[in-house]
């Protein structure tokens, strides 16, 4: 194509991200206003992107109508070429990510009061990176950007975290790092299996022996198994999210989350699709046990922010299911879920950031007579209750119906997915009526949020109520991507 766009959207972030620093440090506003300027024209650029996909039919092929290169980037190394490109796999989660920046940053001028120029300067570098993940067409830049994600959010939960903030910090760039080492590793594998050796997602399509890729699929299986997390690689999650500062938390859960489903769904099943076939069983027992281990552990907590954090890694695991049941109603599920969830989750964190400044406590047991306090927040949380419990005027609903659905179809065993659901709408409602429903106390002193906050968080509910009347216009970007994931595992 004529006009780099893929590349600018990449780019203008990292640029733009020193100069947000050093102006913004004399001039807080200038980081503020700059920052979400910079994210509103990659937010354009995305939808015209996503507009582009939907108005062709052109989301089928594997980086089709937008790509980018190759340009040789180490000569010394063939096969490292910088490589991009948007399909019907990346452009959803491409226009998620600008999406819940622009959301992310609004929420924070509320919220963030310390150092701002670095952080607006860190949210950058991060929107720069995790684009680079969703466009990657060459595996060692793949994991460039991959690793570079984890900077800014180490620097976010260290910084401006809760009072453990060092400790969830540290866990979290660990476990992560050791997660992406794995990661590589089945990277090299899949490099010298292949003939001519190439990082080239397009190249590698048919082109790894199946002893390699069974495994490349198992260090794949840790390297996102972490980042999605599936259990038993989820014990970092709940700490970063409770020591993480909310708006930081919608990156987390949003988008840091999706990368894990995408690399399953892009690599294991796109590249590695007869190894995958075969490990079917392993990956959907993992995501089944995730689901009920994240649904059950979430109705024992007292902290809200724990408990959301938990019902995150429950609904990460109909990804894995829906993504490794070699059907329609599955794949294209798993990808309309993290869609689904970025949004609805993204708004539950953030709320629970203006919860916490408004009442001084996250605990339910101490959060009563919300709807009397401060009605704003309470009708927000009922309704973001609503979508993350999968409610029918919500598309989450959907996207968790059609991977339950090709579960079934997959194995009638899987019908105990539907008790997921049920167990989901148990602590939702639990909460809201301990939180929203009961009766204030005497002692209790609320402070309600502003209007504009109020408008602010409602933007997150539109393409869930929109999605819910016309799902086709995600499904008609993603349903040709699946069919041709579908035919990578031979179904």
């Amino acid at each position: 194509m004529l006009f780099p766009i893929i590349s600018y959207m990449i780019l203008l972030p990292f640029l733009a991200a020193p100069l947000i620093y050093l102006i913004g440090k004399r001039n807080p506003s200038f980081a503020r206003f700059g920052t979400l300027a910079v994210s509103l024209v990659i937010l354009a650029f995305s939808l015209y992107i996503y507009g582009t996909l939907l108005e062709n039919g052109d989301s089928g092929k594997f980086f089709g109508s937008f790509t980018e290169g190759p340009y040789s980037w180490i000569p010394a190394f063939p096969g490292v070429d910088y490589h991009v490109g948007v399909d019907g796999l990346s452009a959803p989660l491409l226009l998620l990510s600008s999406f819940l920046t622009v959301l992310v940053i609004l929420g924070s001028w509320d919220l963030i009061k310390e150092k701002q120029s670095t952080y607006y300067m860190l949210i950058l570098l991060f929107e720069g990176a995790i684009i680079g993940v969703f466009t990657s067409i060459n595996l060692i830049l793949f994991y460039v950007f991959w690793e570079i994600v984890l900077i800014p959010m180490f620097f976010f939960i260290g910084i401006w975290g809760g009072p453990r903030r060092k400790y969830a910090a540290m866990k979290f760039i660990l476990f992560t790092y050791l997660g992406s080492l794995v990661m590589l590793l089945g990277f090299l594998l899949i490099y010298f299996a292949s003939s001519p050796n190439t990082f080239n997602l397009l190249d590698l399509v048919g082109n790894v022996p199946y002893d390699v890729q069974i495994w490349a699929s198992l260090a794949m299986l840790i390297g996102f198994g972490v980042k999605l997390p599936l259990v038993p690689f989820h014990t970092w999650l709940p700490d970063a999210h409770v020591e993480a500062p909310a708006p930081i938390s919608v990156f987390l859960a949003g988008l840091l989350l999706k990368m894990g489903g995408y690399g399953f769904l892009r690599l294991n099943i796109g590249i590695l699709g007869e190894a995958s076939k075969s490990l079917a069983f392993l990956f959907i027992g993992l995501g089944v046990i995730t689901m009920f281990y994240g649904a059950i552990v979430a109705l024992k907590q007292t902290d809200l922010k724990r408990m959301i954090a938990l019902t995150s890694i429950n609904h990460m695991g109909f990804v894995v299911v829906g993504a490794f049941t070699a059907n329609l109603l599955g794949i294209s599920g798993a990808i309309f879920q993290m869609f689904n969830h970025g949004i609805a989750i993204g708004l539950l964190f953030m709320l629970t950031g203006y919860i916490y400044e408004q009442t001084g406590s996250r605990e339910i047991p101490l959060l009563k007579g919300m709807q009397k306090n401060i009605p704003r927040t309470a009708i927000l949380l009922t309704l973001a209750s609503l979508a993350g419990m999968g409610a029918p005027i919500f598309s989450l609903f959907l996207s968790e119906f059609m991977v339950i659905a090709g579960a079934i179809s997959f194995n009638y065993g899987l019908a105990v997915a539907m008790l997921i659901p049920i167990i989901t709408v148990s602590y939702f409602l639990w909460m809201i009526r301990r939180v929203v429903m009961s009766n204030p106390t005497d002692t209790q002193s609320y402070r309600e949020m502003s209007l504009r906050s109020a408008i602010i968080l409602s933007i997150y509910l539109i393409p869930l109520l929109l999605l819910v009347i016309f799902p086709y216009l995600l499904l008609d970007v993603i349903d040709p991507i699946s069919t041709t994931l579908i035919n990578a595992l031979g179904g």
